[in-house]
């Protein structure tokens, strides 16, 4: 299949997505709707239940028109890159079409696997990659405490530097000022991972904040994870443009073998030598992956 066979396959399939969210978005709001009419008239412990069970059915449907929305302009992104006529334009990536709906440039959505900093990582541009390189090196920053914690991470020039010291040195010389992680929560309980917001302004908005609280909540619960999926399609397709971790993944296999040490002591290695070339994690482990770089 081509390039552009790959890519109307991918666009054909997203506005399929987006029929089956808004449907499901229709169907919560018909809900909703008949328990706002049940409750009226009816006795105040009813009337609670079915106000309750309201809000939470609305809460669902905005859910899925957010899903819906982001897939929407991906389609749209994606179409507008197959019309096109400059063959160096890079195809765009669903995680810019997520910045994209924020407003901003430069997100960072990761998806944590056993390792800490070694999972999906989606950058949409190269300050949020070098964002993401410095946050897995150095082992501090905002997605890492967003999914440590569980909570809302927000720091503006001022604490930047306060909360992650070597972090904020590296994000400051990148022009970041400001930060945003929002953990991506699939059920109550559970954190798979962070959506990170990276900012030249010296502090973040009210609004940003709130929209994105509300994206990371259709990411965590709509678009990796929707429900009632007829073909059993993988949800992390919405990734295939991004940086996956397979060289560090190989790169950890290598060293392994080498020094006969456990994966996580592998992985520590490559942050060291990362840490210590000021180089990225990625390039490190390309090196050693390609030509052996520091397994003699």
């Amino acid at each position: 299949m081509s390039d552009g066979d790959a890519t109307r396959a991918t666009i054909a399939g997203l506005w399929h997505r987006v029929a089956l969210e808004r449907q499901r978005a229709d169907r919560a709001a018909a809900i909703a709707a008949r328990c706002e009419a049940g409750a009226a008239g009816a006795p105040a412990r009813l009337r609670d239940t079915r106000l309750r069970m309201a809000a939470l059915h609305r809460r669902t449907g905005e859910r899925h028109l957010t899903s819906a929305r982001l897939q929407a302009l991906h389609a749209i992104r994606l179409q507008a890159w197959l019309d096109g006529t400059d063959p160096r334009a890079a195809r765009p990536a669903f995680v810019a079409a997520v910045g994209a709906a924020l407003g901003v440039p430069s997100v960072l959505i990761t998806l944590h696997g056993t390792r800490a900093g070694v999972g999906v990582a989606a950058a949409s541009d190269r300050t949020a990659r070098a964002a993401h390189d410095a946050e897995t090196v150095l082992g501090e920053g905002p997605s890492t405490t967003a999914v440590s914690s569980g909570a809302l991470v927000v720091a503006g020039r001022q604490a930047l530097p306060r909360r992650w010291p070597h972090y904020g040195a590296a994000m400051r010389e990148a022009g970041v000022h400001s930060v945003l992680a929002v953990p991506l929560r699939p059920r109550e309980g559970d954190c798979a991972g962070a959506l990170c917001v990276l900012g030249a302004a010296p502090a973040v908005g009210g609004d940003l904040v709130a929209a994105s609280d509300v994206v990371a909540d259709a990411l965590a619960r709509a678009v990796l994870q929707p429900p009632h999926r007829p073909d059993g399609d993988d949800p992390l397709w919405l990734f295939e443009d991004t940086h996956f971790e397979d060289v560090v993944h190989q790169a950890i296999g290598m060293v392994t073998v080498r020094f006969g040490c456990g994966a996580d002591d592998a992985f520590a290695l490559l942050r060291a030598r990362a840490f210590a070339e000021g180089a990225l994690l990625g390039d490190v482990a390309r090196r050693v992956v390609d030509d052996g770089h520091g397994l003699d």
